[in-house]
């Protein structure tokens, strides 16, 4: 498991969803705030194949392909910034070279990676890994659920910490504490949802929203 990149999504609120009255493909006028380093705009689940931010209040998002003339259900507007509300979603990529990451990137970066990690399947360290994925596979369906992902966040933060003891990083990148601050599993879509709170050294914090599915990240 490989994961360099990283990308912090939060909620932007919207206020009024409207068509607008662009040339062109169809298009959604939206208007909120807080739309500041949007990184994607999601209309019925689906990222929007061009937007244009107009102002930190106002979004025009075109229409997904394929989605020109279905009812509209859900429009979410996602920014790169750093997010405290429970709608935040940290989203993986993998790339094909190293991307250096810094400050607090870094430290959530490492943490969740470790987190993700099968315990066991480092042979130099056989109880390394926090095994979140593992648990969220074999478990999915337990009502101890919450207790098991609890002690595989507590089994990252001793594991990170103790990385971090001799490391010369910055209190940015160095762990104080982790918390969870919820877990849901959608039996439907055999999609389990958990909430971390991440807290550097340095004092800032970060919500994590992680969605899990048996065999994959997203």
């Amino acid at each position: 498991m490989d994961f360099q990149i990283i990308a912090y999504q939060d909620t932007a609120p919207i206020r009024r969803v409207g068509i607008s009255s662009s040339p062109g493909p169809r298009a959604l006028d939206l208007a909120g705030s807080g739309f500041v380093d949007v990184a994607e705009v999601r209309i019925n689940g689906v990222p929007s194949p061009e937007f244009l931010v107009l102002s930190d209040s106002r979004i025009i998002a075109q229409m997904p392909v394929g989605h020109e003339d279905r009812f509209i259900g859900t429009v979410v507007v996602l920014t790169a910034r750093y997010g405290s509300s429970g709608a935040a979603v940290v989203r993986f990529r993998q790339a094909g070279g190293r991307q250096e990451a810094s400050g607090l990137t870094r430290l959530v970066q490492t943490y969740l990676t470790v987190l993700l990690s099968s315990r066991g399947s480092d042979i130099f360290n056989t109880t390394a890994g926090g095994g979140l994925r593992d648990i969220i596979s074999t478990s999915a369906q337990n009502r101890s659920i919450h207790a098991l992902v609890s002690l595989a966040l507590s089994r990252t933060t001793d594991q990170v910490i103790s990385m971090q003891v001799a490391s010369r990083a910055p209190l940015s990148e160095k762990l104080a504490a982790a918390q969870l601050l919820g877990v849901r599993y959608d039996r439907r879509t055999a999609t389990a949802a958990v909430q971390v709170r991440i807290s550097s050294a340095a004092g800032r914090d970060v919500d994590a929203g992680l969605r899990l599915a048996t065999q994959e990240v997203a």
